[in-house]
């Protein structure tokens, strides 16, 4: 008894770009649907569904910019308030020297913004020391 085996053949991966140039070919029309599949290799099945898809997401290329516009948008909102953070948190380290650390943690309970507290006090312990190094 002869058994026959069949070796196991991988299906072909084709990148973007072949696919691409294939859709671009179909849609010219310079030739049939059937020669197509000839000159690349590929089923006819195959070429009508990447061309359908390439004429169903080709707008989404054009479609871009306006979503990079509101990034930049958002990011420069962004930067903004980071800035203007970084203002505050400058203003209370100040502030906070002058009137005392319980003052001040009162104040940004009110404010509710607690979770700066633990930089501002470690820069208040540090501008302590350096006021007493400098005594010395």
């Amino acid at each position: 008894m002869i058994n026959f085996t069949r070796m196991k053949t991988s299906r072909k991966k084709h990148s973007a770009t072949f696919k691409a140039q294939v859709a671009i070919e179909a849609i010219k029309e310079q030739e049939t649907l059937s020669e197509l599949p000839k000159r690349f290799g590929v089923h006819p099945q195959m070429i009508s569904t990447w061309k359908r898809e390439f004429l169903s997401r080709s707008p989404e290329i054009f479609s871009t910019k306006a979503s990079d516009e509101e990034a930049e948008k958002r990011e420069q909102a962004l930067y903004e308030k980071i800035g203007r953070l970084e203002v505050e948190v400058d203003f209370c380290k100040t502030f906070g020297i002058l009137i005392g650390p319980k003052r001040v943690r009162r104040l940004l309970r009110k404010m509710g913004v607690m979770a700066i507290y633990p930089l501002l006090r470690q820069d208040w312990q540090l501008c302590k020391l350096k006021t007493k190094l400098t005594m010395v």
